[in-house]
């Protein structure tokens, strides 16, 4: 997989969204039923089939491909259309890490380091790591009358932050994280102290294989 990256282009995302997509489908790529920014093109000759991936994330290029001498001849074309930087094989992208093993054929993804980054940004990159993202059992309540809520704008940047990973490579968190997306608008104390559990849970597991 190869990561290039649009430089000194109109910087409007609807441009170059525009002039992505123009240039993509003019070049025989289709769009993706499940995805509108994922693109492919199929190539068959003799009695082979190779396969390119774009992927278009505002003005990042992630390509991928079954054929080394295909990929370069699209990297290529992307070039004289764009003023691009190639950054070679990818190793992030949207926050998540990119290991290969070519040997093995196995590709491998995590957040590692976006979630330390979301630890350290609400003051639990230091905290006692814990086994389960909840307790088995465990019920919420509404916020109460005379409770006093916590910080709103924190409390649902976490749940966001933590939607995020689940979405990505944990969904591990997708449960717990879903009960506790159900009270962005009132968070409690109890709340809160659900959501520092899952960071706990994350402390101790930065990996899921």
């Amino acid at each position: 997989m190869s990561s290039p990256i649009i430089r000194s282009y109109p910087t409007h995302t609807s441009v170059i969204r525009f002039l992505t997509d123009s240039h993509l489908r003019s070049n025989g790529y289709k769009v993706a039923d499940a995805d509108p920014c994922v693109y492919s093109k199929c190539i068959k000759e003799s009695d082979t089939t190779s396969l390119i991936i774009i992927a278009v994330y505002v003005d990042d290029f992630t390509l991928a491909s079954n054929d080394i001498n295909l990929l370069e001849r699209e990297k290529k074309n992307l070039a004289e259309k764009f003023d691009m930087v190639d950054q070679g094989e990818i190793n992030y992208i949207l926050g998540m890490r990119v290991r290969r093993d070519r040997q093995a054929g196995i590709i491998r993804i995590d957040q590692s380091a976006y979630l330390r980054n979301v630890l350290q940004r609400f003051g639990m990159d230091e905290c006692r790591p814990i086994s389960t993202p909840m307790e088995t059992g465990k019920s919420f309540e509404k916020l109460a009358p005379d409770e006093k809520p916590v910080n709103l704008k924190s409390y649902q940047a976490a749940i966001g932050s933590l939607i995020y990973a689940s979405i990505g490579t944990r969904p591990d968190l997708s449960y717990s994280v879903g009960v506790l997306s159900q009270y962005m608008s009132h968070p409690s104390e109890e709340h809160w102290k659900g959501v520092k559990r899952v960071f706990r849970y994350i402390q101790g597991t930065w990996i899921i294989v």
